[in-house]
């Protein structure tokens, strides 16, 4: 019995793994990295700004909280951020900024200059959507981004 249970480990590696190449190249992600310092903190602000306002906070305060988790899961540093006379004022190096289908960080310590841009296909709601399916999606993105760097 120890030897069937030796052969299938490397099966589900090897299954897991394409998976992520499927999921990859169903999102056809791109990544632009001017280089990061994965060791400082990244706050994540959503932008969904072309949404109603209603909308527009319930979005925003759903995309911090997955992309947040997944940050955090991906044993990257997370920030966070107050507005202040209608100023964001951020906790962290990076601000993470996350719309439906791309994510622009601009580094706070260097003007707010562009640092890394990730562009993706797919649903336009993986942001929001707390399913397994998006919960995949965004480890997969995360993931990429680091291996980028």
């Amino acid at each position: 019995m120890k030897n069937i249970f030796f052969l299938l480990i490397p099966f589900f590696v090897f299954s897991q793994s394409k998976g992520d190449k499927k999921l990859q190249k169903k999102l056809e992600l791109e990544i632009v990295n001017k280089g990061l310092n994965l060791e400082d903190k990244f706050v994540v602000v959503g932008s969904f700004a072309r949404s109603p306002a209603a909308i527009q906070f319930r979005y925003n305060e759903a995309t911090e909280k997955n992309w947040n988790k997944t940050f955090f899961k991906s044993n990257l540093n997370t920030g966070s951020y107050s507005k202040e006379d209608g100023y964001l004022i951020i906790d962290g190096r990076y601000q993470v900024n996350i719309d439906r289908n791309s994510m622009t960080i601009k580094d706070a310590s260097n003007n707010f200059k562009t640092v890394a841009f990730l562009e993706w296909k797919g649903p336009t709601a993986i942001s929001v959507v707390a399913n397994d399916k998006n919960k995949a999606r965004r480890k997969l993105i995360i993931k990429s981004l680091i291996e980028s760097n």
